[in-house]
């Protein structure tokens, strides 16, 4: 009966022990369960993609700004006649919506005399705010007057010129044809849009050239006295 009761107690014994080593295995396998959920899977090989971003800012500058222009040719105060001058300005902007480019005049009455109350009127397209395909000025005893054209050294399609800048080989404001200092219009105080351009400068910039001009007819009416008549102009330029 004692060694029975014996083998008895040590089946016991041994069964605890399976027991107990059976629930610690089941302990670890569960920490390692948990353990693996954590933390990354490692492996032979691995990847990890990311991104680099930096914003770059629009800009716009006159990288060559417009000189100031002295007329070309004297004109006398009796007897009339006409004079030119040009200046450009050459503009860069990486701006991927291009930009605008607008003329104002400082006073309503454009060209003032220095040193007294004398003026040259400005310009009188024969539609007003649509340029003329040419300056024409009246006959003796009407006033003077001065005006403005301008073009761009780019192609129409690629400078965004107004279209009041462009030709149909007749009048301007209409067809496609960007005739060299063709289409005339007036000095205003309010911005005349000049360019109007949709996509950025390439290398140094884009190039717009501006002509002036006066006429003057034999004996003008008003009388313009001896003086030097200046105006003052001012270019803006915005990215789009």
């Amino acid at each position: 009966m004692n060694i029975l009761h014996s083998m008895r107690n040590a089946q016991s014994y041994l069964q605890n022990v399976y027991a107990s080593a059976f629930f610690a295995l089941l302990l670890i396998f569960a920490s390692m369960l948990v353990i693996s959920g954590a933390e990354p899977i490692i492996s032979r090989a691995a990847t990890d993609e990311f991104l680099i971003t930096q914003t770059i800012g629009d800009e716009i500058s006159f990288s060559v700004a417009a000189s100031d222009v002295t007329m070309v040719s004297s004109i006398g105060g009796l007897t009339g006649g006409y004079a030119t001058g040009t200046t450009y300005v050459l503009v860069r902007s990486n701006s991927s919506t291009g930009y605008t480019l607008d003329l104002s005049f400082s006073n309503t009455v454009a060209m003032q005399g220095n040193t007294t109350s004398s003026y040259i009127n400005n310009y009188t397209p024969t539609t007003p705010g649509t340029p003329d395909y040419g300056f024409t000025i009246g006959g003796t005893g009407t006033p003077g007057e001065f005006g403005y054209t301008a073009m761009a050294s780019d192609t129409p399609a690629t400078s965004g010129i107004d279209q009041s800048f462009l030709n149909n080989g007749a009048a301007c404001g209409t067809g496609s044809t960007q005739t060299d200092f063709a289409c005339w219009i007036n000095p205003s105080t309010t911005n005349e849009r000049i360019i109007s351009r949709t996509t950025a400068t390439t290398g140094s910039g884009a190039t717009t050239t501006f002509m002036f001009k006066i006429g003057i007819p034999p004996n003008p009416s008003p009388v313009i006295e001896t003086d030097t008549y200046t105006a003052t102009a001012t270019l803006t330029a915005v990215n789009q």
